[in-house]
Formats: C-alpha cells, sequence, structure tokens
C-alpha cells in the first residue's frame, strides 16, 4: 500500500510540475521578430515607393504623404507591440499558486 501513495504521490508532484511550467515561465513569444518582420516590410514598402517615383507613377507631394503614413503606421505597429510584449511576459504568481493548489483538493475531492 505504501508502494500505491509513494507512486501516487511522485504522478502528483509530476503532474504539478507539469502544468506550473508554463504558468510560471515567461512567455515565449518572440516580439522582437515581429518587430523586426514590421520594420522589414515597411524598408520594403519605402524601396517600392521610392522604385514608383523614379519611374515617375508617384509625384515627389505623394511619395512623401506615402512615407510619412507609412511611418506612422510603423511607429503605432511598434507601439502596439510593445504593449503585447508587456501583457505576454507578464507573471501571473498568485493564480498560478491557487491553480496548482486546488488541482490536488479537486482530484481528493473526486
Amino acid at each position: 500500500m505504501i508502494i500505491f501513495w509513494i507512486c501516487a504521490g511522485v504522478l502528483c508532484l509530476l503532474t504539478l510540475w507539469m502544468l506550473w511550467r508554463p504558468l510560471h515561465a515567461n512567455s515565449t513569444f518572440k516580439m522582437e521578430s515581429v518587430q523586426q518582420r514590421n520594420i522589414a516590410i515597411a524598408n520594403e514598402r519605402a524601396l517600392e515607393i521610392d522604385s514608383a517615383f523614379d519611374t515617375g507613377d508617384i509625384n515627389a507631394e505623394e511619395r512623401d504623404q506615402t512615407k510619412q503614413d507609412l511611418e506612422i503606421a510603423l511607429a503605432d505597429e511598434l507601439a502596439t507591440s510593445a504593449e503585447l510584449k508587456h501583457q505576454f511576459t507578464h507573471s501571473p504568481g498568485a493564480s498560478t499558486v491557487l491553480i496548482l493548489m486546488l488541482i490536488p483538493l479537486l482530484a481528493l475531492g473526486l
């Protein structure tokens, strides 16, 4: 009977450890790569705008306005991604402890 309780305890600890890791760890969401991708897309778009100006498809005023709009959009995206980074890297300490304590109690109740 003691072997059963030892195995049950080990399995319970293993389960809690498997649940604790994703709840406690910082997010693996790579916001830097998203920001770099947005910057690369904006740079490509700026090159396209310059190319369109060089071929005469748009005039200087349209080029300046389009580049200004592109810069504003990029700044908004970078600000939004910075806010998302803060949300995803926030560690839920109290909720993690509560969940990890409730699981064994609910298991015993069942």
